[in-house]
């Protein structure tokens, strides 16, 4: 166990046993499914502030990290799939990266990254002692060696070369891209640290990802473009995992004695939209007929304060990316100003989401912001219809706190 290689999670675990604690370990299952579909092990799940990314995040390592026992799921949902703890608990070898941890504005992004670098160097010395780490300048060229090392080791048996490969969990992921978000040279260093780390390796069992924003795109296609991409616009598989749902609300309000429609009007409204190809569907704009599925989730943040402090009130604020809004709304930039007016007023927006991409500080068009916007939680977004709105009372006092602040 070291600091990153198979960390504690000792937060994961205090959490549990919180009052507004909600047990989505059925998550563990997707992510079983993708284990064992190797062409699919590059996972990106972006969610905004407060959406339980990192709660998320620790789960994983949780689980699958080397010394995992199944006592430390007893009366969890994941503990009921005997299958899944049997194949896959405690069975590899997780790499748990905050890239949010010690960054500095006044540190480049090259020496942030060699000081990442150093210390997991040091737990793969400690936990393998019989490889020489310090032969090697790149991290993937460790882990490579480190792989095959143990597999031939152990004869290629494949349940014992399952136990030596590498997860990666990378939370907030997108955080230096947000902190040199005006320094394009450090972005695309970084972008080709992560890309030189985990494409194409055989080290790895699964990377899974997780920030704000879907991966950034460049000129250069490449970088990347192994992932597959969940989002609040395309949330596929990871839908029910994107926020509180309707029935975790529920529970507790059971838990509280408490009536759901205040927080039902405060804190829900964000439609998870999933969609599969079915002769009997809706006939979209690119000819193919699909059947729709829609549901909402709640504000895990806001929930959980308003059932711990006991009130209904604005939580949003705190959250730390309103600040995001006032540039836009300020100059009416590109006209969204007058389209959140007309959302305020009850509007529905049609968006065409694939123009963003996926840069804070880089805008072709008014869809490109409330794309973003609906990244960063302010906004809903209805893939059938195409359109965007303010999903809940929550929503509608910041944009009407931001509008009249610009008056």
């Amino acid at each position: 166990m070291g600091l990153y290689l198979n960390p504690a999670t000792d937060d994961f675990d205090n959490l549990i046993y919180d009052k507004t604690f909600i047990d989505h370990t059925e998550m563990l299952e997707v992510i079983a499914n993708t284990l064992a579909r190797p062409k699919d092990k590059y996972i990106c799940v972006s969610r905004p502030r407060g959406f339980s990314k990192t709660t998320d995040a620790k789960m994983i390592v949780r689980f699958y990290r080397h010394g995992a026992t199944l006592s430390q799921f007893n009366g969890l949902k994941i503990s009921e799939n005997q299958e899944i703890c049997n194949k896959y608990l405690g069975k590899y070898n997780v790499i748990y990266l905050n890239m949010s941890n010690n960054l500095d504005p006044n540190v480049s992004i090259d020496t942030y990254l060699d000081n990442l670098k150093q210390h997991i160097f040091l737990d793969l010395q400690s936990s393998f002692p019989n490889v020489d780490i310090s032969r090697f300048k790149d991290l993937s060229d460790a882990f490579g060696v480190i792989y095959e090392t143990l597999r031939n080791k152990d004869n290629q048996d494949y349940s014992v070369v399952k136990e030596n490969s590498f997860i990666f969990v990378v939370d907030e992921w997108d955080a230096p891209l947000e902190l040199y978000e005006n320094d394009e040279e450090s972005q695309v260093y970084y972008m080709g640290w992560l890309n030189s780390l985990f494409k194409g390796k055989n080290y790895l069992s699964l990377t899974y990802m997780t920030g704000i924003l879907p991966i950034k795109k460049y000129s250069n296609d490449s970088f990347m473009n192994m992932f597959t991409e969940y989002s609040m616009a395309d949330p596929g598989v990871f839908a029910p995992y994107m926020g509180f749902t309707e029935a975790d609300v529920m529970m507790l309000c059971d838990r509280y004695q408490e009536e759901i429609d205040d927080y039902k009007a405060w804190y829900d409204g964000y439609l998870m939209t999933t969609s599969k190809k079915a002769k009997n569907g809706v006939l979209c704009s690119d000819g193919i007929k699909r059947i729709f599925t829609k549901f909402h989730v709640y504000n895990p943040k806001s929930i959980s304060m308003a059932f711990s402090m006991g009130d209904i009130k604005d939580y949003w604020d705190n959250t730390g990316s309103l600040y995001a809004l006032r540039d836009f709304i300020d100059t009416d930039m590109l006209g969204v100003r007058t389209s959140i007016i007309e959302m305020i007023e009850g509007a529905r927006i049609t968006v065409d989401t694939s123009t963003f991409q996926n840069d804070i500080t880089r805008f072709s068009c008014m869809d490109d912001i409330l794309t973003m916007l609906v990244h960063l939680g302010y906004l809903t977004y209805d893939a059938e219809t195409k359109e965007v709105y303010i999903p809940n009372r929550e929503m509608m006092n910041a944009f009407s706190k931001i509008l009249h602040a610009n008056l």
